[in-house]
């Protein structure tokens, strides 16, 4: 980031991302568990309601972190697990320009 605020902020958003999408979706691997997928959706509406309420197109500052990109990734492993951004999303749109 810019500023320590900013590494501060991208450091919460990657253990987020970790604890949130990453981890359970490792734990389910082989296995397809709603508990797994309810989980990942919960947390793909917290980014869905973050991005929309900053009308961001970055999760941090006014150009591309490491939040983004690692965001980007644990997106792409969720939506082959089926759990993916709904259609119109504006987490959909922000995975498009990724």
């Amino acid at each position: 980031g810019k500023s320590a605020a900013d590494d501060a902020i991208i450091d919460g958003w990657l253990s987020f991302i970790w604890n949130s999408i990453d981890l359970p979706l490792q734990v389910a691997a082989g296995s397809s568990t709603e508990a797994v997928e309810t989980d990942v959706s919960k947390a793909l509406e917290t980014v869905e309601k973050y991005l929309a309420s900053s009308k961001r197109t970055y999760m941090v500052g006014d150009s591309l972190s490491l939040a983004d990109i690692s965001l980007a990734v644990s997106l792409n492993s969720a939506t082959l697990a089926a759990a993916k951004p709904s259609d119109g999303s504006v987490l959909g749109e922000w995975l498009a320009i990724m």
